[in-house]
């Protein structure tokens, strides 16, 4: 082999090498590069996934924890009204107004505390009723008669105004109950009598002073007892509005409310609209549990809603005479209207 061809044999195999180590070179270092980026990358996304992780785990054991505090705060305490034979008062406020009565094992939820009373909630109907008769899980129904304030034992109460700074356990208030439109005609004559004189200002001042804290000396004809036997009036309401009218309502000559009421109505008399003016007779019909119905006196006065407030005796769930408003009184029964004596 000569010379010229051994030469650029030689140069071909150098220039080839060098090429080979290129090729080589590059690939590698690339490779290199991406695997590197490749650990980076890997690292990260495994560090973004703990961090999400954590997180999530936060959120869940927050969400937890929130769902638990919400269980605490949503536990429902409930007591059963434990009374015997007699009913308890449902009151607006402690030594409220009476919004109504309820019998023994009368379920009720406890949404709030007051002092000697529990707030509660009787199927939509929030008020409050002493704890004494009051049965929970935690503090059974003493069922020991409380100290009564004023004469809210025979229904009454302590008027808002003076509700914060009377003291529960006093017996120092025996006014009766006042409310607004005090415009109303007071007709002292009738005040210590036996009945009423046949006016309607005579009606409604003889009315109020049966209630405790009044003379309390109207005579039921019937029994013959006088307004100070708290029961002197229970389940004699037609004696007790023909009492107050003074015997001299020809229409209330009947043997109960409703026959008083159909009387009325046969005259023409009848107003079915709640804007009774003083004096004025008022109806609710017969139920299937009491066929005689229910009679009562307008007062005359209202409350702070524009309610008309009614002078009722007393029957089942509350005893002696007493002032409330119409809705509280008539409850669930069909109003049947009023009527004023000519």
């Amino acid at each position: 082999m000569n010379k010229n061809i051994k030469y650029s044999i030689f140069c071909s195999i150098i220039i080839l090498l060098g090429t080979s180590n290129n090729i080589l070179a590059t690939p590698f270092e690339d490779k290199t590069i991406e695997a590197s980026s490749g650990v980076k990358a890997s690292v990260l996304e495994t560090q973004d996934i703990s961090v999400k992780e954590e997180v999530k785990t936060n959120d869940a054991s927050e969400k937890k924890s929130e769902e638990s505090s919400q269980e605490v705060q949503s536990e429902e305490i409930y007591g059963v009204i434990q009374v015997g034979s007699s009913c308890l008062r449902l009151r607006e406020y402690p030594w409220g107004p009476v919004l109504g009565t309820y019998t023994t094992n009368t379920r009720c939820k406890i949404i709030g505390e007051d002092g000697e009373f529990y707030k509660v909630d009787i199927n939509g109907a929030i008020g409050y009723m002493h704890k004494n008769y009051v049965s929970t899980s935690k503090q059974p129904a003493s069922e020991v008669e409380p100290d009564y304030p004023g004469n809210c034992k025979t229904g009454g109460y302590i008027p808002q105004t003076n509700y914060s700074s009377t003291n529960n356990n006093s017996n120092s208030s025996n006014s009766t109950p006042t409310y607004s439109n005090s415009s109303v005609e007071v007709k002292d004559s009738v005040l210590g009598q036996p009945c009423g004189d046949g006016t309607a200002a005579g009606a409604v001042t003889w009315a109020k002073d049966q209630m405790a804290g009044g003379n309390q000396k109207g005579i039921n004809k019937n029994t013959g007892c006088s307004s100070q036997n708290e029961n002197c009036w229970d389940f004699w309401c037609a004696a007790f509005v023909g009492s107050a009218w003074g015997h001299k309502v020809p229409q209330m000559v009947a043997g109960c409310a409703y026959e008083q009421y159909q009387n009325f109505k046969r005259d023409g008399m009848i107003h079915t609209d709640k804007n009774p003016p003083a004096g004025a007779i008022m109806f609710t019909a017969p139920t299937s549990g009491n066929k005689y119905g229910h009679v009562f006196l307008a007062s005359g006065e209202y409350d702070e809603n524009g309610e008309p407030i009614v002078i009722t005796s007393g029957g089942n769930c509350f005893h002696g005479i007493q002032a409330m408003p119409l809705s509280k009184l008539v409850g669930g029964l069909q109003y049947l209207g009023w009527a004023m004596p000519e």
